[in-house]
């Protein structure tokens, strides 16, 4: 798509995505009203590389069915919005879980969540959860003893 300083003339019936001319430009669409709502969030995703290691394990992350902070902010910088996790959980009991969410969050809907569904069998995660502007999301895992949890932070979005 070309960019444009603005929307082409409005025709009823019919909707124009186009792509305004700002640095960086911005994906736009005008109803046949004529109203223009810009699409894009205005964020930049910045892949984190090739992390040598988990940033977080067994070991580090507490599972004892309570909420927890995770505070990620020696990793990811000031003014992310949005946090990408993969990692995954191991156990010898079925049913296990980690979950991940914003912090200040109270309902158990809006998450990130792994669950072991068969015994002694890696069960993989990857997504996204959104942090407070100190850089801290939430996490519960099952009050058990995991054989492995592994979180590694691979990615995050800030305003562009």
């Amino acid at each position: 798509l070309t960019e444009l300083a603005a929307d082409d003339a409005d025709i009823a019936g019919k909707g124009q995505i186009w792509v305004k001319d700002t640095t960086p430009n911005e994906l736009w669409f005008t109803n046949d009203a004529g109203t223009a709502t810009k699409l894009s969030r205005g964020e930049v995703y910045t892949d984190r590389g090739d992390p040598a290691a988990a940033d977080y394990t067994q070991a580090t992350l507490t599972a004892d069915g309570a909420m927890h902070d995770l505070d990620l902010s020696a990793i990811v910088p000031a003014g992310a919005t949005r946090i990408r996790l993969y990692g995954y959980i191991q156990d010898d009991v079925a049913g296990r879980y980690i979950l991940f969410r914003k912090n200040g969050h109270s309902n158990l809907y809006n998450n990130l969540v792994c669950q072991e569904n068969v015994a002694n069998a890696d069960a993989y995660f990857q997504g996204e959860v959104e942090c407070d502007t100190n850089r801290v999301i939430e996490y519960q895992a099952t009050n058990a003893v995991f054989t492995t949890i592994s979180v590694t932070v691979i990615g995050w979005w800030s305003p562009a």
